[in-house]
């Protein structure tokens, strides 16, 4: 699959809900960044970038001074929106996330193993406020459908599909408090148009 993004988002992994309504983890490459403190040691040599201008990233489960607000050591992130909906993040001790910013411009993520499709889901979240962003899917005839101006949440947003997950001062290697409001993740659902839903994404 090439699936471009344009401007600030984080992109973690894709659930794929193929053409026999069966929602489906299929693996993309394209990760650039680790975004995903985890393990011992000091928090900003854990990953390689931190999330957003401020100097925070996303906490795992297994990094010390965490509470109840982490991601799990399994990688599993259940959708709190969508029934039966889950996804599998990308290692924590590797590349992780598919990151975009305002100087960078866009990015394109491929489907391991190209397959038709009707809807992508796609877990995500934008640092330092809200974002928009383009996104346009390839097919194997270099066809593309483009959904443009999707408005990306901030990850203190609300109507999150996977809330409290937690956050790391790189610079200090405070881990920060739970709060209600955040930090999150949000999915988004990308429906192929019926007259191309048969055709393959590459």
């Amino acid at each position: 699959m090439k699936f471009k993004f344009h401007f600030l988002i984080v992109n973690l992994f894709f659930t794929l809900l193929t053409i026999d309504a069966q929602i489906t983890k299929v693996p993309v490459s394209g990760f650039n960044k680790d975004l995903i403190v985890n393990g011992t040691g000091a928090a900003s040599s854990s990953v390689t970038s931190a999330f957003d201008a401020s100097s925070f990233a996303f906490v795992a489960q297994d990094f010390p001074g965490v509470s109840t607000c982490y991601l799990p050591n399994s990688g599993i992130v259940n959708s709190a929106l969508t029934a039966g909906l889950s996804f599998q993040l990308n290692s924590y001790s590797s590349n992780n996330a598919f990151h975009v910013t305002a100087a960078t411009g866009s990015g394109v993520f491929t489907l391991n193993t190209p397959q038709p499709m009707n809807d992508l889901y796609v877990l995500w979240s934008s640092g330092q406020g809200s974002c928009v962003t383009d996104v346009t899917v390839t097919f194997s005839d270099l066809t593309t459908q483009v959904f443009s101006g999707i408005t990306v949440a901030d990850w203190f947003g609300s109507v999150a599909s996977f809330t409290n997950i937690g956050s790391v001062n790189l610079t200090s290697g405070t881990v920060e408090p739970c709060a209600s409001y955040g930090t999150n993740f949000f999915e988004s659902i990308f429906s192929l148009l019926a007259t191309i839903a048969s055709k393959i994404i590459i």
